[in-house]
């Protein structure tokens, strides 16, 4: 629970302070015909949340292997994701970073889905699944506290499983999530005051993906069925990105 205090806590003074320092630092998300806001609004509220879990973590995880393992990828999609925010990223560059990503994450942290006797499709599908969730959580920033809010309820249950399974350091990094998050949503409720920007939304969607393949879910279920979990709690952003991405194809 101290884990969630002092992420909360960290989040809520960042998430000012960029807030504050955004104009001067070019971070602004302009009004445009597509989007609903009348005036500039600050953006890159994901490097407070970013911020607040690694700082958390790090007084709470300890050295835990796995933990840096994910808040280090973490640590380069919101990288990524903030050099969009700052310059507008090409969506070809942007999703050659987060396949770029996603591969290291697999073959470097060895942190995959074992699902298929075939470690080919094994990797292919580890890293469709990172790349998936973590753009099913970008597309579905564009209303108020929404994807801050999904986000909550998803590493909620992922904390519940991580609890079961008797991986703490699991429960640490998900209550240090859910701190930073809702430090985030204090500035982000309707009318927000801030977005997260790619910096944010990107980096929950890496965690949440991430979250979704090494927690041990432990149901009544075995094999694929358990494996189908992590969609259950993540259904929300798929079927958005799903349905997004077959309209825009039929437009």
């Amino acid at each position: 629970m101290l884990a969630f205090i002092l992420a909360l806590m960290i989040s809520l003074s960042l998430t000012y302070l960029v807030r504050k320092y955004s104009a001067s630092w070019g971070l602004l998300d302009l009004p445009a015909e597509r989007k609903m806001h009348k005036a500039p609004i600050p953006r890159s509220g994901g490097l407070a949340m970013v911020l607040a879990v690694l700082i958390s973590c790090a007084v709470f995880a300890g050295h835990n292997i796995l933990v840096w393992q994910i808040l280090t990828g973490t640590i380069l999609i919101c990288c990524l994701g903030f050099w969009d925010d700052k310059f507008s990223l090409s969506p070809k560059l942007k999703f050659i970073g987060q396949i770029t990503i996603a591969c290291l994450t697999v073959f470097y942290f060895h942190i995959r889905i074992e699902l298929f006797p075939s470690s080919l499709m094994n990797d292919f599908l580890s890293i469709f699944w990172l790349v998936g969730i973590t753009n099913a959580l970008n597309l579905l920033d564009n209303m108020d506290g929404l994807s801050a809010g999904i986000s909550i309820i998803a590493v909620f249950y992922f904390m519940f499983f991580a609890l079961l399974a008797g991986q703490s350091e699991l429960v640490i990094l998900s209550l240090a999530l859910i701190g930073a998050i809702f430090g985030f949503l204090r500035y982000n409720r309707n009318p927000a005051s801030i977005f997260m920007g790619d910096s944010g939304s990107m980096s929950l969607g890496y965690m949440l993906a991430v979250l979704g393949i090494v927690i041990k879910v432990q149901t009544a279920w075995s094999g694929w069925q358990t494996a189908l979990v992590p969609v259950l709690i993540l259904g929300l952003p798929i079927f958005d990105t799903t349905l997004v991405t077959f309209l825009r194809r039929l437009n």
